[in-house]
């Protein structure tokens, strides 16, 4: 009687099984990978639409200062989905150029047409912004000539203050800032400090400037602290 064919059976179809598994290794990767490039460049030529960020530039005249937060700005674009993965790093812009004529407000409006689109984006475009109007508050700037006021402790050699005020050149520097800053100063003040003399000094002195806001030319200036002599002439100042 003839051996039964069961178990061999089993044992050629394993075999097969594993070869199938295990033969011809690269040839088979590559024709995974080429499905999956294939899918991938299908897949980014479908049409799709996003909503992304837009960055507002802003053109300014010399005089103006921008006082208000800028507009969060978005658009809604459409077109193949390669490209609009493009928009995440390199983000739509608005450009916007004002002149120095206009008041402390301006209302604009913007068009899906002026959202423009970086120069590699081909195929999509912009359908919708939002919002559509806002408002940017300004304030411009002013210059103008204040005069220098001291803040200087004149002393002599045993600390005792003098009470001397001392003249400076220039007597008077330019401001620049915003307006509404610059027309309420009524003059400029030297850092505090000691100085102290024995007789006629000059000396540098900075302006206190650091928590105005404005711009100040020049931002040194000299201070010339005449001490009056002591009767006698010895060279001594004299006492307060």
């Amino acid at each position: 009687m003839a051996p039964a064919p069961g178990p061999r059976r089993r044992v050629s179809v394993a075999r097969h099984v594993r070869a199938a598994a295990t033969e011809r290794l690269p040839v088979k990767a590559t024709a995974i990978f080429l499905a999956v490039v294939l899918w991938m460049v299908v897949e980014g030529e479908e049409p799709a639409q996003d909503v992304v960020d837009v960055r507002l530039e802003l053109v300014l005249d010399s005089n103006l200062v921008l006082i208000s937060a800028r507009p969060q700005i978005k658009a809604q674009v459409i077109g193949p989905a390669r490209e609009l993965l493009q928009l995440a790093a390199v983000p739509p812009e608005v450009f916007v150029a004002l002149n120095g004529n206009v008041g402390d407000s301006v209302t604009l409006e913007l068009h899906p047409d002026e959202v423009r689109l970086p120069q590699a984006i081909e195929d999509a475009r912009v359908v919708a912004v939002e919002p559509r109007l806002f408002t940017l508050y300004f304030d411009s700037l002013l210059q103008r000539t204040v005069p220098v006021r001291s803040a200087l402790i004149v002393t002599n050699t045993a600390g005792v203050p003098l009470g001397i005020e001392p003249t400076f050149e220039p007597e008077s520097v330019v401001v620049t800032g915003r307006r509404r800053t610059v027309q309420q100063l009524e003059s400029i003040a030297t850092a505090r400090r000691r100085v102290e003399v024995r007789d006629t000094t000059v000396v540098e002195v900075p302006l206190d400037t650091l928590h105005l806001g404005v711009q100040v030319s020049p931002s040194r200036v000299r201070a010339r602290i005449a001490v009056p002599r002591r009767p006698g002439g010895d060279g001594a100042p004299a006492p307060p």
